[in-house]
């Protein structure tokens, strides 16, 4: 059960660049979610049984985005940090952790916190024409069977692909191309952090071709390639570029608008 302790803090700031340069007349919004928790736990302390509470512990989680904006060029960076409180205690002068969330393999300053940049991109935007992106972006296919790296904060779930991403529009046709390692979230925002692990990366690539207003409705074809990662993956994430793929998913999808009285998606 998780407690309120303190007020949690979501919050949102945009300004304005003055200036000249690269930063000149852009925008900068920063947008935070610090929250505090007190989470009772049912464990106890050996020789101390009776006596409640005593393994409870604060939870101080903080969520922070930036995104700069100028004209069709986009930068972000988002910075992800944990700490616990009451959570360590002195015993014959030796410090000790009542729980550790970071194993060996993350890089942290002890055993019960974390902070990492978690996303950075830089994306930019030709209009009709369509879009480059470059570090961490998302990509979902049809509706997601062959492909379905996305966002949703609501239950902690924060996959990217760290690589790039080009999309090309003309007319009524769009093409989607993905490539890159995936960048699984680290710390939960809303769920205990109890075990942090090291991220590991699998390699994917992805082509999908919309038209749309073709006849009776909209038409997608795609093919998505993925290499699975190794055990020494963590090590060395590039690793996955010089292995076998593991699998080749080809598919389609088509949407028909008022077919028979209906709609469908098949």
């Amino acid at each position: 059960m998780s407690l309120l302790l303190m007020l949690a803090a979501p919050g949102a700031l945009a300004v304005e660049l003055d200036g000249e340069g690269f930063f000149g007349g852009g925008q900068l919004s920063v947008s935070e979610d610090f929250e505090v928790r007190y989470w009772k736990t049912d464990q106890v302390l050996e020789g101390f049984e009776d006596r409640e509470g005593l393994l409870d512990y604060v939870e101080q989680v903080n969520r922070m985005n930036l995104l700069f904006s100028k004209d069709s060029t986009q930068v972000g960076l988002q910075f992800d940090e944990v700490l616990l409180l009451g959570n360590r205690y002195y015993l014959d002068d030796v410090l000790q952790y009542e729980r550790s969330i970071v194993p060996k393999g993350l890089l942290s300053p002890a055993p019960d916190r974390f902070f990492q940049l978690d996303k950075v991109f830089l994306k930019k935007s030709y209009g009709r024409a369509g879009s480059v992106q470059v570090g961490d972006h998302y990509a979902s296919f049809g509706r997601g069977l062959a492909l379905n790296l996305i966002k949703n904060t609501d239950i902690d779930i924060d996959t990217s692909l760290r690589g790039g991403q080009a999309i090309v529009k003309s007319g009524d046709l769009q093409a989607t191309f993905a490539i890159g390692l995936t960048n699984q979230q680290q710390v939960a925002q809303d769920n205990p952090n109890l075990d942090l692990r090291p991220n590991v990366n699998h390699l994917v690539a992805g082509a999908r071709l919309d038209a749309f207003n073709w006849g009776p409705g909209n038409f997608g074809f795609h093919n998505v390639l993925y290499q699975f990662a190794r055990e020494n993956a963590t090590k060395d994430p590039l690793n996955a570029l010089g292995q076998d793929l593991d699998a080749a998913v080809f598919g389609g999808t088509a949407e028909l608008n008022g077919l028979g009285g209906l709609d469908w998606f098949v």
